[in-house]
């Protein structure tokens, strides 16, 4: 009887040694199964903490970017209360680049001026971009400015170096291409008086085009109506006769029109206002202080209604070419329309390139600017294939 209690007892004893070293397996697995969750969600929340970083360091470094680009361009809000200055375009005469401004602007520019230290006046005229802001815009939208990168050895600065003349253009081509995001459309001008109404901006009609042909259905036009018109516009003409309802519903809004025609012998000033004579944006213009290069060449493309006229049969184009630049602009924008004028007869030419490409925008005054002529597009696709056809002969022979 001994010996049966004994072995009971042994087996009891002998299971719950077992049990004990199954006990302590399961929990060295379990231990070394949390052990290795706690590596997977450490390395996790390191990848996740270095994205972070990542991220945070690329946002630092493409609005370092811009910033350095702005300072390049030495951009300068025209307003001291806000971040921008945008006003509601008016249509005014003038055959170039020229807008007017409220008085409001030239005390911003001179005070500044005076707090920065430096001179109102100097070899180059106030150049302004003007441009009709994205409403749906939020920073970044540019691919390229998405898939910038931060150099290794965090040398901000020197990506932007200035005197890196050859690169310049291709590392502004982020900072143009995002423009392009912010903006319905832009362009560049300077200022022909500041006498125009507080919260206005004169638009002459290159400018206004080039704003309207730019955003396309993006934006609305309108035109400038003469307040006193229209408040004359309100009241009915009233005649004696028996057709008293005919005359009743007579205004003179055609007789406004009429009189506003640029063959009527009225005033056309430069920067004065043009009421209805031509559309403009129905938006607010942002406009902006800024400083372009001086231009070193610009290559023109004649428009097709120009070779029409007989562009190419002028005796001294370039000569033709050059009063009119000089007459009417200061600044050129990459594919703006310039007009030229040769014994009453218009011809319209497309700026195609600029030298300097960094901003796609020169001063064209005070600066000796080479003026060369570009095929246009149809040319160019017809010599094109012509180069084509004598290679494929000359390899035929």
């Amino acid at each position: 009887m001994d010996f049966d209690r004994a072995a009971q007892r042994f087996a009891r004893d002998q299971n719950k040694l077992k049990a004990q070293r199954q006990a302590r397996q399961t929990n060295k697995a379990l231990s070394a199964k949390a052990q290795r969750e706690a590596a997977i969600r450490k390395q996790q929340a390191q990848k996740l903490l270095a994205e972070r970083q990542r991220k945070q360091r690329q946002a630092e470094y493409v609005e370092q970017y811009m910033r350095q680009c702005d300072r390049n361009l030495h951009v300068k809000a025209l307003s001291s209360s806000s971040s921008s200055l945008q006003l509601q375009p008016t249509s005014i005469h003038g055959e170039g680049d020229k807008i007017s401004l409220p008085p409001s602007v030239l005390e911003h520019l001179t005070s500044s001026s005076q707090d920065d230290g430096t001179a109102t006046a100097s070899s180059s005229p106030w150049t302004f971009r003007i441009g009709i802001l994205n409403p749906n815009y939020s920073f970044p939208q540019s691919k390229l400015i998405q898939d910038m990168v931060p150099p290794d050895d965090r040398d901000d600065d020197g990506a932007m170096d200035d005197d890196d003349d050859d690169n310049q253009a291709e590392k502004l081509a982020p900072y143009r291409e995002e423009l392009s995001h912010k903006y319905l459309a832009w362009t560049h001008g300077t200022v022909v008086e500041f006498t125009q109404e507080e919260g206005h901006v004169g638009l002459p009609f290159g400018i206004a085009r080039a704003l309207i042909e730019q955003a396309g259905d993006a934006i609305s036009v309108t035109r400038t109506v003469d307040p006193a018109g229209a408040a004359t516009a309100k009241q009915p003409i009233d005649l004696p006769g028996e057709n008293d309802d005919e005359n009743d519903s007579m205004d003179v809004e055609t007789v406004n029109h009429e009189n506003n025609n640029d063959d009527d012998g009225g005033e056309k000033t430069a920067g004065h206002l043009a009421w209805g004579k031509f559309d403009v944006p129905n938006a607010l213009v942002e406009i902006s202080l800024v400083q372009l290069p001086k231009g070193r060449a610009c290559t023109l493309v004649p428009t097709q209604e120009a070779l029409e006229k007989g562009f190419y049969n002028l005796k001294d184009i370039k000569l033709v070419l050059e009063q009119s630049l000089i007459r009417t602009r200061a600044v050129l924008s990459l594919n703006d329309v310039v007009h030229s004028w040769h014994r009453g007869v218009q011809y319209d030419v497309q700026v195609s390139q600029l030298e300097p490409a960094d901003y796609h925008a020169v001063v064209c005054i005070n600066t000796d600017i080479t003026v060369e002529f570009g095929a246009p597009p149809e040319q160019e696709g017809q010599e094109k294939e012509e180069g084509r056809r004598r290679r494929d002969d000359l390899y035929d022979g």
